[in-house]
């Protein structure tokens, strides 16, 4: 039977492996390009593990990791892009405030 998780985790499944080919593909990524992927990366594990665990195919260790792998890889592609963001945001802001 199908379950909500597992249609979710067959979808994130699919766009990270979309997501990684993309970035394979491009010649000239940026630090968005990788930030990006590796949150789409790390958004699948976790519905991964939404559904191992609704599922209990595995065992606790193996669900710890892909929860830590998970957890990595939000943390890595929301710090890339909160970096990126931070870099591109200083152009805009002088000491007396945004230009105009």
């Amino acid at each position: 039977m199908t379950t909500p998780a597992a249609l979710l985790g067959v979808f994130c499944t699919a766009m990270a492996l979309l997501a990684v080919v993309r970035l394979g593909i491009e010649a000239d990524w940026d630090r968005v390009d990788l930030g990006s992927t590796a949150l789409v990366v790390g958004i699948a594990l976790f519905s991964i593990l939404w559904t191992v665990r609704t599922h209990s195919r595995l065992s606790g260790g193996v669900q710890l990791l892909l929860a830590l792998a998970g957890g990595a890889s939000c943390c890595v592609g929301g710090w890339l892009l909160v970096r990126h963001w931070d870099e591109t945001g200083n152009d805009d802001i002088d000491a007396k405030g945004p230009r105009s």
